[in-house]
């Protein structure tokens, strides 16, 4: 089942274990419209907006947030990106990297989705 991100743009997006880390503001789709990755607005640095790989995020239907599968620390160490931005190959690989994740061999064409608020 594929998440629609989108209906969850400006929700709050919590860590593994449950700590508020910030707001979901935007995501990058695939030519397929599948979400690819997050971008989430820190709390603790409001300038930031970390990038993570849209496989560790989980829609929470009963608390209208997001869940990320990483650690709080490892969020906030993100490579971080406008939501204005296009993702490049280079930083695509770089936060699976971050994340101890291998990046997909196919390359996609990304788009920008993001909150009515920015």
């Amino acid at each position: 089942m594929n998440t629609d991100f989108e209906d969850y743009l400006d929700s709050e997006a919590f860590d593994e274990k449950q700590a508020l880390v910030g707001t979901f503001t935007c995501f990058w789709t695939d030519e397929d419209d599948q979400a690819q990755f997050l971008g989430i607005k820190l709390n603790s640095s409001p300038d930031r907006t970390c990038v993570v790989p849209a496989i560790l995020g989980t829609a929470d239907e009963h608390q209208s947030c997001i869940l990320i599968r990483a650690r709080e620390q490892d969020i906030a160490r993100a490579p971080s990106l406008g939501c204005d931005e296009q993702l490049d190959k280079k930083l695509e690989e770089q936060i699976y990297l971050h994340f101890e994740l291998t990046a997909p061999n196919s390359r996609h064409e990304l788009h920008i989705n993001r909150s009515h608020a920015d």
